[in-house]
């Protein structure tokens, strides 16, 4: 059995969504060892969210970053997808849970890191390593390839 080196962008991403990863983990730990402490402070938004959101996006990252160590042909989409979807929902998280008060947020610089890490991860993962080592190498039309 032979194995395809990993190019350097595959490494870079299966290193983000680890740290991603890492993050809502954190998230949720947090939110479980402060629950009653966060019940009393947040009114709007029960603990529970933080605790479900976290160990959601925590498991997607650890299934995800197995299939990006190992190759797996469904793993660039649904890194692509996934990626779209955590931007959204970090978001919505932002501007729906965003305290009031008198701290300063830089609003562009936010949405141009966003930017920056949806332009990598989608041009990492159209860089021809990365399509050869998730065999997307195949000579059929992209069209073709949609309806099989």
């Amino acid at each position: 059995m032979t194995f395809a080196k990993r190019p350097l962008a595959v490494t870079c991403l299966v290193t983000l969504v680890l740290t991603l990863t890492g993050t809502q983990i954190l998230r949720a730990w947090a939110a479980l060892s402060s629950f009653t402490f966060y019940a009393e402070v947040l009114e709007r938004v029960p603990p529970v969210f933080f605790v479900l959101s976290g160990l959601t996006w925590g498991s997607l990252g650890v299934w995800l970053v197995g299939g990006l160590w190992r190759g797996a042909g469904w793993a660039p989409q649904m890194a692509r997808r996934g990626l779209v979807a955590f931007v959204a929902f970090r978001w919505l998280d932002r501007l729906v849970l965003q305290s009031r008060g008198p701290q300063t947020i830089n609003w562009a610089f936010q949405l141009m890191v966003t930017a920056v890490l949806l332009l990598s991860v989608f041009g990492g993962l159209a860089l021809p390593q990365a399509q050869a080592y998730f065999g997307d190498h195949d000579e059929r039309t992209l069209k073709d390839r949609r309806t099989k």
